[in-house]
């Protein structure tokens, strides 16, 4: 059985989760895709635990100390500790998808991206969203088709949006305004978020990151 938290820990040590060889590429919880598909497999508590960490490791690679009280408060779910307290339910969720796993009692490895879903798990969703996410694999199959110069300029667009502080998210979500194909704008965001944190660093973050391990142990 895979270990679970049972109780929140003062800080949980979050890591990113290495992904198998010659996997397939995931998405970003903060992505469109992770939204519109994920969320209604997941939660909104777990979803919105998953995109504080995808937030945590653009500025922490590495890994980071999470606090539980301030992380359950500032998601609006409460800072109970027991077995059945919402954050301690969403963190075990991640864990019951194979997004995360335990490495010890307060060691948490996830996964830097979110897979597809499978065939159960869209079967959840109504029928509404299946025929968007049918929608979504034709566009995905189609991707081939974009141009080198639009995907160029796709980036061009992306960056200047991270210079202006927008996340993700609001990457993603402008260029798909611009008619952007989805697999284009969900590249694109990310690799002029990347872009971005090696010319200005972590200072650049319009927000509070968290605490990089080094600094969290008094280094």
């Amino acid at each position: 059985m895979t270990a679970q938290l049972c109780f929140a820990p003062e800080l949980l040590h979050v890591r990113p989760w290495a992904p198998e060889p010659n996997s397939r590429p995931g998405f970003d919880a903060r992505s469109s895709y992770a939204e519109e598909f994920w969320l209604g497999v997941l939660g909104p508590s777990t979803m919105w635990f998953l995109r504080r960490i995808a937030a945590g490791f653009d500025y922490c690679p590495e890994g980071f100390d999470l606090d539980m009280s301030d992380t359950a408060r500032s998601l609006g779910i409460g800072d109970k500790t027991g077995r059945h307290a919402p954050l301690i339910r969403a963190v075990n969720r991640t864990i019951q998808f194979g997004m995360s796993k335990l490495n010890g009692t307060a060691d948490l490895l996830v996964r830097r991206s979110l897979p597809p879903l499978n065939r159960q798990q869209l079967s959840r969703l109504p029928n509404s969203v299946q025929a968007r996410h049918a929608l979504w694999v034709t566009e995905e199959t189609d991707h081939h088709k974009v141009t080198e110069q639009q995907q160029r300029r796709a980036c061009q667009l992306a960056l200047s949006l991270a210079d202006l502080g927008e996340d993700f998210a609001g990457i993603e979500r402008q260029l798909l305004r611009w008619q952007y194909p989805g697999p284009v704008a969900r590249q694109a965001a990310g690799w002029a978020l990347e872009r971005h944190r090696l010319a200005f660093g972590p200072d650049a973050a319009t927000g509070g990151a968290p605490v990089p391990r080094t600094e969290a142990r008094g280094a």
